[in-house]
């Protein structure tokens, strides 16, 4: 599911254009592969796009708040979920494909993670340093929760303990626990942390620090027990569903990590389009989905292979992707 606009890739892109250095926004599916639907948001063309996985084909395009940003969808693949940088969050009714309400979240909002049981999202405010609750039947803010500086990626421990954070301007992440929705730990993670994944059992926390590597978040001790080298500028993150492997997209090198989470090691890395922003892992393990930030695309990843098997063309500046399986499946 990931997690929200790419304004800071963009940035980070044009300023290695001009032949600078930039200072010194899944998850993955709650179903399986196969037959089933895409949904990507695109912050630039201010839409929605519903793709259909095994043609390729665009088969809507649903105009959205003003830059869209991290979207999820509900465990029973009724409802999908958009953070707008606007400062709204938007309810969409997935048989209409229609938005049926919104609410103000904060100020700069991008980032959106849902509790297992749907009944509550979680959505970053970048702006007000601040995580909003919000209740998914009446899309009202039960509370607000005070974070970091520049809060944007997070992601949720699979049983919903848990709430992680990362804050690109205090660098650290905020840990969250939502039995009382408020921070219980704070965690220094080195400079400007962007996209962020929790592996299955909760034992890991990954977290893209940008301009250098992915540092490993150890759950006992709240502590960085590690640092894996990266391409420069690693983004987007997921972690498999069996929590064997970590993928990470690099943004100035065109290609997804591919890391063992036991060793902590990089054992392989997967060519994508043109500066990878964001990923998607489906259910079985199988297939990737990589929004390509620079060509406008999707791509559409075998992993046993790691070959492309589809470019999808999308909208301006994709920044969100989730997959629907098919109601069949």
């Amino acid at each position: 599911m990931n997690n929200g606009p790419n304004r800071i890739f963009t940035l980070a892109v044009g300023m290695l254009v001009l032949g600078a250095s930039m200072f010194g926004c899944a998850g993955f599916s709650k179903k399986g592969s196969g037959a089933g639907l895409l949904y990507v948001t695109n912050e630039g063309s201010n839409d929605l796009m519903v793709i259909d996985v095994v043609s390729g084909k665009t088969l809507k395009i649903i105009g959205t708040k003003s830059m869209p940003g991290g979207i999820v969808t509900s465990a029973d693949g009724r409802f999908a979920f958009i953070a707008n940088y606007s400062g709204t969050v938007s309810k969409i009714d997935l048989a209409s494909h229609e938005i049926v309400s919104d609410v103000n979240s904060g100020e700069g909002t991008t980032g959106l993670a849902l509790m297992p049981d749907g009944e509550t999202l979680y959505a970053t405010n970048r702006n007000n340093k601040t995580v909003s609750v919000i209740g998914t039947a009446d899309m009202k803010v039960r509370e607000r929760i005070p974070v970091g500086s520049g809060p944007s990626y997070i992601a949720m421990s699979r049983d919903g303990q848990f709430v992680y954070v990362s804050n690109s301007i205090s660098d650290e992440v905020s840990v969250i626990e939502t039995a009382f929705n408020r921070v219980v730990q704070t965690v220094p993670v080195g400079e400007m942390p962007t996209g962020i994944a929790v592996t299955p059992d909760n034992r890991h926390v990954f977290v893209a620090d940008f301009p250098r590597g992915i540092q490993v978040i150890d759950t006992e001790s709240w502590t960085v027990i590690k640092s894996i080298a990266a391409d420069s500028f690693p983004a987007g993150m997921a972690v498999s569903p069996d929590g064997k492997f970590l993928y990470a997209t690099n943004v100035s090198t065109d290609n997804v990590l591919v890391a063992d989470t036991a060793s902590l090691e990089v054992v392989r890395k997967i060519a994508t389009g043109n500066i990878p922003v964001q990923i998607e892992i489906s259910r079985d393990g199988r297939d990737a989905y990589v929004l390509n930030e620079g060509s406008n695309t999707v791509s559409l990843i075998d992993l046993s292979s790691g070959k492309v098997r589809k470019s999808v063309s999308v909208g301006e500046r994709p920044s969100g992707v989730t997959f629907q399986a098919s109601l069949s499946e």
